[in-house]
C-alpha cells in the first residue's frame, strides 16, 4: 500500500511431515532471512510489516524476531524491528536513501511521454495526408512514404486518404511498410525525378 509494506508469510501446501510447529518455525525462520534480503534489492523503505505463520512455541516466536533482526543488521540502511504481536505481527521500518530501482532502470516513455498514451491510428493517418499534401503542394510528383506496417494496412483499405484521392490527382504515392516502425513514426520523402530505388514491398497507392 502507499503507507506501508506489508509481507504474508505462508507455507502454501507443504505442512510437513511430522512436526507442524517445527514445520511452520523453520518456514518463519527462512522467510525472515528472505524479507532482509527483499527489502534490500527493492530498496523497500517506511513502514513494513510481515504477518508470520502463528506459531505456540514463545520460544520459536522469539527466535523468528532475532533471526529477523541479524539479518537486517548486515543492510546499510537503518532498520528498527519492533518486536512481534500476538497475532504474529512484526513491524519493522527501513530508511531509504535512493531512488526507487525502477527510476534507476526505466525512463519515461518518448512517445508518451509518460502519459500511458499515445495516437489514435486515425490521428496518424491525418497527419500523413497533411504532410503528402504539403509535399505536393511545394511541387513534388511522386511521394515515397516509409510508416508502420499497421498504419499502412489501414490506409490502403479504408483511410481518408484513399476517398480524397481527387486531391492527389496525377500525383503517385509509394508506401513502404515497416514492421519495426512505431506506430506514430512515417517518413514522406519527394520523388520528382524517379530515380529513388523502391524495395520489393512497396505498393503503389495511387
Amino acid at each position: 500500500t502507499e503507507a506501508l509494506t506489508a509481507i504474508d508469510v505462508n507455507t502454501g501446501k507443504y505442512v510437513g511431515d511430522k512436526n507442524l510447529e517445527q514445520t511452520v518455525f523453520e518456514t518463519n525462520m527462512e522467510a525472515a532471512r528472505e524479507i532482509a534480503r527483499q527489502v534490500r534489492l527493492r530498496n523497500i523503505g517506511g513502514i513494513v510489516i510481515v504477518d508470520f505463520i502463528d506459531m505456540e512455541n514463545e520460544q520459536h516466536r522469539t527466535a523468528v524476531v532475532d533471526e529477523l533482526t541479524a539479518a537486517l543488521k548486515t543492510d546499510r540502511v537503518k532498520c528498527n524491528v519492533l518486536g512481534m504481536t500476538a497475532l504474529g505481527l512484526v513491524e519493522f521500518t527501513r530508511k531509504k536513501m535512493r531512488k526507487e530501482s525502477t527510476s534507476l532502470l526505466l525512463k519515461p516513455c518518448p512517445y508518451c511521454k509518460g502519459d500511458g498514451r499515445v495516437f489514435a491510428d486515425d490521428y496518424v493517418i491525418m497527419k500523413l495526408r497533411t504532410a503528402l499534401l504539403d509535399l505536393f503542394h511545394d511541387g513534388y510528383a511522386s511521394a515515397i512514404v516509409d510508416l508502420n506496417e499497421n498504419i499502412a494496412k489501414q490506409v490502403l483499405n479504408q483511410s481518408d486518404i484513399q476517398k480524397d484521392a481527387q486531391y492527389f490527382a496525377g500525383k503517385r504515392v509509394y508506401l513502404i511498410p515497416h514492421k519495426t516502425y512505431h506506430n506514430e513514426y512515417f517518413r514522406v520523402r519527394g520523388d520528382n525525378a524517379q530515380v529513388l530505388e523502391l524495395p520489393d514491398n512497396a505498393v503503389l497507392l495511387f
